[in-house]
């Protein structure tokens, strides 16, 4: 299913959406797949950032000047595939220990925020954070996850 939602080419493009979703329902159903190899979870994770950054490289207007009301709209995300791949990561998040998930996505999001050449990277990163943070029970483990001098 992971080499399905590899590919770009499909002439409708839900069919890689509904591979990632076959995926985290078979995780929701027996969780040892990635349980047993953290490879194949950070692969995969890795694989929904990669859909996530597949949004539109042109900003439209309506995205850079959003309606005032929809800043107090707790789910603020305009683009349909960022959406989607935080969809599936909170999906993961709420299965696995954020001893287990956590570290795997902090170190793509520090990645994705040193990119100074593309608003998407930081955009999916800060849109990470927010969500990630979500999932955090102890403020005093923020620093394990984003390392607090990096900012």
């Amino acid at each position: 299913m992971v080499k399905i939602a590899q590919h770009k080419d499909f002439s409708d493009e839900n069919i890689r959406e509904m591979a990632f979703e076959v995926v985290v329902c078979y995780i929701e159903r027996k969780k040892n797949p990635f349980s047993k190899d953290p490879e194949k979870m950070k692969l995969f994770i890795q694989e929904l950032y990669k859909y996530g950054l597949e949004m539109d490289e042109e900003i439209t207007e309506e995205w850079a000047t959003p309606k005032e009301e929809s800043y107090f709209d707790e789910e603020l995300i305009f683009e349909e595939k960022v959406a989607s791949a935080v969809g599936f990561l909170e999906r993961l998040l709420e299965m696995f220990s954020s001893q287990v998930i956590l570290p795997h996505i902090s170190e793509i999001v520090l990645n994705l925020l040193k990119n100074t050449t593309d608003y998407r990277y930081k955009y999916l990163g800060l849109t990470s954070i927010s969500n990630m943070l979500d999932y955090v029970d102890d403020m005093k483990d923020i620093e394990s996850i984003l390392p607090v001098n990096t900012f």
